[in-house]
Order: C-alpha cells, then sequence, then structure tokens
C-alpha cells in the first residue's frame, strides 16, 4: 500500500487548472506558448471539497498544500471560502499555497494573510525582478506582484520567496535574497530547474520557448555558475556513461517512494485522486505526449476502471486509495523492467540514487530544503 488511510498527514490540492501565466517548463502550456490542446479546464469548488474530504480527516491533517501540476490556485474562485472552511474545521492545520502571485487585489491578498493565520503560508514564484521575471514567468506582472506580496506581509502573512535560476537572472540571485528580506519575506530558496530534460531522458542545455503560434521567440538556458545547476542532471550524466543506456539504469534502481514516506495524497482539478503530482503530470500536455510513462500511466489508468474510479467526487477517498490503481502503482516497483510493468515515472522521480525531481515536494513542507527541482 502506497499510503493507508488512516495515517494520512498530508494532502496536496490542485483546485483549478486555470492560471494567467505561460511558464515554458510547465506541461500546462506548449513551451510557453498555448495551452495544450488536452488539457480540462476546470476546477473544485468549495461543496466539492466539503464532499470529497470527511471532517474526521481534515482534524487529523497535518498539512494541506495548494498548489497543481497545471494550475494557480489563486485563480479558483473558491479558494479563499476553501481555506475558510478547513481553518474553521482544524484550527491547527497548516495551510500553505504555491502561486506566481499575479492576480487579485491588494485587499483580497489581505484577507487571505489574516485567514491562513499563523497556521498558514504562501511560496511566491518569483524568478527575479522587473527585468527578467517575465522570460520565465511569461504574461505575469511583477510590479502586481510585489504590491501584492507587500500586502499580504503587511497584513501578517508568512511569505517564502521561491527564485528559479536560469542563465538569465543568475547573477541576480543574492540582490533578489537582500531585497526579499527588505521587504519581509520569511525566507528565500533559488531552485535548481531538473527541467532541462527531454521526455526520452536526454540532457538539452537550453530550451525553445515558443510563441502562441508556435514560432520560436528565445530560449532559457542553465545557468553558468556550477552551485546553480541542478546535481542530479550530473547524475544522469554519469549513469549513462557506466551503463548501455538510462532504460537499463531504470530497470535496475530501487524505488523508495517519497509520498509513501511523507503519508501524502494528490488531488487534482478533475477531482481525481493519483499517488502524486508526478505521476498526474504525465496525463496531458505536449512534453509528456507519445511519451512511454504517459501511455504507461494512461494504460493504468484504463485497466483499472478509467478516471471514474479515481473520482473523489463519487468515490472515497479510503475506496481509491485502497483500489487497484493505487495498488498496482506500489506493485510495480518490485518487477524486473519497465517493459515488465515497473512504472517509469517512479523510477525517475523516486529512483533512491537519482533524484531528479524529488525534492520538489519538499516544497510544501515549510523549511525542509528543496533546491533541486
Amino acid at each position: 500500500m502506497i499510503v493507508d488511510y488512516n495515517d494520512l498527514e498530508v494532502c496536496q490540492i490542485e483546485l483549478t487548472t486555470e492560471c494567467g501565466a505561460g511558464c515554458p517548463q510547465c506541461p500546462r502550456n506548449v513551451y510557453g506558448g498555448k495551452t495544450v490542446e488536452d488539457l480540462p479546464i476546470c476546477e473544485l469548488s468549495l461543496d466539492d471539497i466539503k464532499n470529497i474530504f470527511p471532517i474526521e480527516l481534515v482534524q487529523r491533517l497535518r498539512l494541506v498544500f495548494f498548489c497543481g501540476t497545471y494550475g494557480d490556485p489563486i485563480w479558483a474562485r473558491d479558494i479563499l471560502p476553501v481555506i475558510k472552511w478547513l481553518r474553521g474545521v482544524n484550527s491547527k492545520l497548516e495551510i500553505g499555497l504555491n502561486t506566481n502571485g499575479s492576480a487579485r487585489t491588494e485587499k483580497w491578498w489581505g484577507e487571505i494573510a489574516d485567514v491562513l493565520g499563523d497556521n498558514g503560508y504562501v511560496v511566491f514564484s518569483i524568478d527575479g525582478d522587473e527585468d527578467t521575471n517575465h522570460i520565465y514567468r511569461r504574461w505575469t506582472d511583477y510590479n502586481k506582484i510585489i504590491r501584492n506580496a507587500k500586502s499580504f506581509i503587511k497584513s501578517g502573512g508568512e511569505a517564502i520567496w521561491e527564485f528559479l535560476v536560469f542563465r538569465h537572472n543568475e547573477h541576480q540571485v543574492e540582490d533578489i535574497e537582500n531585497f526579499s528580506k527588505e521587504l519581509g519575506f520569511k525566507r528565500f530558496t533559488s531552485k535548481k530547474t531538473g527541467r532541462f530534460l527531454t521526455k526520452d531522458h536526454t540532457i538539452i542545455e537550453r530550451q525553445e520557448v515558443l510563441d502562441k503560434e508556435g514560432n520560436i521567440e528565445y530560449y532559457l538556458e542553465k545557468p553558468r555558475q556550477e552551485k546553480y545547476r541542478n546535481v542530479s542532471l550530473e547524475k544522469i550524466d554519469n549513469i549513462i556513461k557506466e551503463v548501455s543506456s538510462f532504460d537499463d539504469y531504470l530497470d535496475e534502481v530501487p524505488i523508495k517512494c517519497l509520498v509513501k514516506s511523507k503519508k501524502e495524497i494528490y488531488l487534482s482539478a478533475e477531482g481525481l485522486l493519483v499517488p502524486c503530482g508526478w505521476l498526474h503530470d504525465r496525463m496531458y500536455g505536449e512534453y509528456v505526449k507519445d511519451s512511454k510513462s504517459s501511455k504507461q500511466f494512461w494504460n493504468l489508468i484504463y485497466n483499472t476502471g478509467g478516471k471514474d474510479k479515481l473520482n473523489a467526487k463519487i468515490n472515497s477517498l479510503k475506496d481509491i486509495i485502497e483500489g487497484d490503481l493505487f495498488r498496482k502503482v506500489s506493485e510495480s516497483w518490485i518487477k524486473d523492467s519497465i517493459r515488465d510493468g515497473k512504472m517509469e515515472r517512479c523510477a525517475v522521480v523516486c529512483g533512491q540514487d537519482l533524484d531528479i525531481l524529488k525534492n520538489q515536494a519538499s516544497k510544501i513542507y515549510r523549511y525542509e530544503s528543496y533546491e533541486n527541482v
């Protein structure tokens, strides 16, 4: 069993698939351009959350984190009512959310700070200043983000600044960290992206950024300074040199499931309960289209009853967790190879020697390190 319902401590919720940004390494869009065609545009309402989460579960959860594979939680219409309801059920519950911050009014940000209280926080993903933030966080308004963050902090909110490092902004890291402290952010973290990796596990030095018509506008490049590069990509290079292929390595690597150790589940904006966000991000998008990991996960969904079996709007969380898909994912970890049914995505993310993306999960824990993502 990946997780026992009675032992659950953490739930990550994607409230919506809506977002105002076009980040080139996000599966929501085609390399920073148009929204992917197969993505369901949807969101969870307050009534959905109330129906999905039993009171007794909310009362014993340690953390609820609003993030998501495809959407930004502040775009959800019911984000504030949902947080108010959770806080009313469990005053000690830790509630966090991750956002680019480029939506809502300053008044709204003051209100959410008040509702989150001492047991809540917001991670603002801001990758530079007015000259650089928009290069990755496309279509966001830097000055509005800073005004919103100031309002949140002034109203007593705990803010964390999360800075994703590329070549175009690596020279700013120290200055931005100092600026974040001046504004009153409680913490600053520079993140080392592991997404310069194709769906076929080929390492690339730069990635094209497209407009909505599919034309190349510019390129994202890895940082030049070693201290800002993701060490996991170097591990892949070394592994490929030592074995005949990276696929052979994935066949052999033991899987150490991170969400199992965290006692965590993931709920999508469709209402689908899946083991983790890394499997969820294999469902839609140009980046994963026709990839082995995407086909494998979709086949598993179809072979265990389809999406309806994972729909928490019509099935209990307990039944889904104890159902066939969760069981078959965990059973796959001891299979001899990817061809025999071992989950490739699990091997890439939670292969115990690789850690390509696994630290990304730690962003939902306020004080843990999550540099390599």
